[in-house]
């Protein structure tokens, strides 16, 4: 919707599609608190490098099932190049309830997230899978979900009663 536009400073996204992907990728002068619709199912590298955003919410009823990276580049089943994701470089979010509905955190979803100080799920969270690293057979690793979270002092996962695992 709003791809690359890097003048955008505003937005009431009340009214985005049910697929967002790429919605708000590199608006980096993008700012202040938004809310996610509950009737968007999907947000593949949606907010990657929206640098001001000082808030993500959802609202209730939410149902993304994933954080997802997109692999650029693709060859065969991994990626040549580098991970886009969900939030990656969103460096002015300091907290962040991730939705109870939320299954998988994929690699590089708060990558660079460098404010971020706390993680938090919603009660009866059904997540099953943080995917922490992945090789392409070229000693090549690619980026955790939190890596370089800087300020990360607090991830309660207290609320995760189906996680299954972690790597």
């Amino acid at each position: 919707a709003f791809y690359n536009c890097t003048s955008l400073v505003k937005s009431n996204i009340s009214s985005i599609a049910k697929n967002s992907n790429y919605s708000f990728y590199e608006c980096n002068k993008l700012e202040g608190s938004l809310i996610i619709p509950n009737t968007v199912t999907s947000l593949d590298v949606a907010f990657k490098n929206c640098y001001l955003v000082s808030e993500i919410k959802f609202e209730s009823g939410s149902t993304i099932t994933e954080f997802p990276a997109f692999k650029r580049g693709t060859i065969g089943n991994w990626n040549k190049g580098a991970f886009d994701s969900t939030f990656r470089g969103c460096k002015s979010i300091k907290s962040f309830v991730i939705p109870a509905s939320v299954e998988i955190i994929d690699l590089s979803s708060f990558y660079e997230c460098t404010s971020l100080e706390t993680i938090q799920f919603e009660e009866n969270s059904k997540l099953k899978r943080i995917i922490s690293r992945a090789y392409d057979g070229t000693n090549t690793s690619y980026r955790s979900p939190f890596e370089d979270c800087t300020s990360l002092k607090t991830f309660d996962a207290s609320n995760c009663k189906e996680m299954l695992t972690t790597g």
